[in-house]
């Protein structure tokens, strides 16, 4: 197993790590990604790997810090293993090179769940391009998903390789709506969007609670102005 030295991936990779206990699964290894080092602690992840007899391997990481890794299984010619991809790579187009193909293919994935966004779409269509946000993270979003350059980043090292060609208004508009009509770009933003729905419906039934009729004891409601964290986890289940 390999996971990102974050809460993403300690956490995630515990969570499966337990999982795959309780199937009366063998780990042989956890490895995680130390993005604080130079070499990433990828040479010791790289000779772990070799030196294993597991044949499948769980990684749960980035797709960016990924590559870094396919790089050194590249480099190394390590083959022979089935790989086990989360979410966070899984659906990735940043790994769709022809070149880590002998790695990826027989790749196991799990994706989130995507469905369409009520509204999302009219949104979309009443975007103004030509008021675009010149925040440097809003334009690498537009850069990533129209297919074209919208700035020269200074002492900024990136690890795909960016667009050659600089935008257009009319590549910005045509290539983004191609990228929305895959479904797979739209996983994490579908899951963002119902947690927040769940979240403010939360709210919402709390406001509207009628006292005798509520969720907590007696069919109590809460102090609208001073809610209390659990109050709000209870609404989510009741």
């Amino acid at each position: 197993m390999v996971a990102d030295s974050n809460d993403h991936g300690y956490q995630g990779i515990q969570g499966v790590r337990q999982e795959i206990i309780q199937l009366g699964v063998c780990v042989a290894f956890i490895e995680y990604i130390q993005n604080s080092q130079p070499d990433k602690n990828i040479p010791r992840i790289i000779q772990t790997i070799k030196n294993s007899r597991a044949n499948a391997i769980v990684i749960f990481v980035s797709d960016v810090d990924l590559i870094s890794l396919l790089k050194e299984l590249l480099h190394h010619n390590v083959t022979k293993k089935t790989l086990v991809a989360s979410e966070g790579w899984a659906t990735s187009t940043l790994l769709s090179s022809e070149k880590y193909s002998t790695h990826l293919t027989g790749t196991l994935g799990f994706a989130y769940y995507s469905e369409d966004i009520p509204g999302f779409n009219e949104f979309i269509e009443n975007i103004k391009f030509s008021k675009l946000s010149q925040e440097m993270w809003d334009l690498m979003f537009w850069e990533e998903n129209a297919g074209c350059t919208l700035l020269d980043y200074q002492n900024i090292t990136f690890i795909r390789e960016r667009p050659a060609r600089n935008c257009t208004d009319n590549d910005i508009i045509e290539n983004f709506q191609i990228s929305l009509d895959n479904v797979t770009s739209l996983r994490l933003l579908y899951n963002l969007y119902s947690a927040v729905y769940v979240i403010a419906k939360a709210f919402h039934d709390l406001n509207s609670c009628q006292n005798g009729k509520g969720p907590f004891l007696n069919g109590s409601c809460s102090d609208i102005w001073n809610m209390k964290p659990w109050q709000v986890r209870l609404s989510l289940v009741t």
